[in-house]
């Protein structure tokens, strides 16, 4: 897809890749993509024994690929959406909820790794009735509720707090 090969490995994705643009984009849904620039490819089949650059990208990541220097930019899609399970349905309706169960709910739902200081936070709880705000939503609010912030670092969350008394 102009000078980007995504190597399909069971899943459902979206990849905006117009002759015209200078980036190419790969979003992943469900499953996972091996991307890499088309001149890796090429380096493959000249070059005996030759170990391919590439990324590989989960659900709620994507990629953008600047095709002119071949750089990559991994990160979070724009709105990271619940990975389907079909054994259960998140639930989201937190009552004086250990911190640390939260985050592992959300992880658990949306593939995405929040990373936090586990001590700091152990005296966190949360009592919050979340259901289908986006994640970014729900971040917000729980870290609103115990004095917290967080950023997105790629592909991660990054919380940090000064704990709870």
């Amino acid at each position: 897809a102009n000078d980007l090969v995504t190597w399909v490995l069971g899943t459902s994705f979206t990849i905006k890749a117009y002759s015209k643009d200078q980036k190419v984009v790969v979003a992943v849904k469900t499953g996972k993509v091996m991307v890499f620039p088309m001149s890796e490819l090429k380096k493959s089949e000249a070059i005996a024994n030759y170990q391919v650059q590439s990324l590989y990208l989960s659900p709620n990541q994507q990629v953008t690929f600047e095709r002119q220097n071949e750089k990559f930019n991994k990160a979070l899609v724009e709105q990271p959406a619940i990975l389907t399970q079909p054994v259960e349905t998140p639930n989201f309706n937190f009552e004086n909820t250990p911190i640390a169960e939260v985050f592992a709910q959300l992880k658990k739902a949306y593939g995405v790794d929040i990373i936090y200081d586990a001590d700091t936070m152990k005296h966190c709880s949360v009592t919050a009735p979340l259901g289908n705000e986006s994640l970014y939503v729900k971040l917000d609010i729980l870290c609103k509720s115990i004095g917290a912030r967080y950023e997105i670092v790629e592909t991660k969350m990054v919380v940090s707090s000064r704990g709870c008394p």
